[in-house]
């Protein structure tokens, strides 16, 4: 990942759910946390901009999604249970505004 010198508080790190379009900028690495380390949506979202502003990112968006199912069986010693699990995996981009 190329950075700035200097790391930004993690309030100035602005997140897009797409490329911004209005203005140019330039991409200074990804950021793909693990799918399985975050519980919910807003959870991943603050943890990337929070990896992205370590690097003195303006902005991240997401870059793609990657989407897997599969099928689990689970025994105890009562029962066992089984089902189908979806893993979504998402990929976003640190940039900065090109001045």
């Amino acid at each position: 990942m190329l950075c700035r010198s200097t790391p930004v508080p993690i309030d100035q790190v602005a997140f897009f759910e797409k490329a911004p379009e209005d203005r140019p900028y330039k991409v200074i690495g990804h950021v793909t946390p693990h799918p399985e380390a975050f519980d919910t949506y807003p959870d991943w979202v603050k943890a990337i901009r929070a990896a992205a502003s370590l690097h003195g990112a303006d902005a991240v968006f997401i870059d793609s999604q990657d989407i897997k199912e599969s099928w689990f069986v689970r025994f105890n010693t009562l029962r066992a249970r089984g089902g189908k699990e979806m893993q979504i995996s998402y990929r976003a981009k640190a940039i900065i505004w090109d001045k």
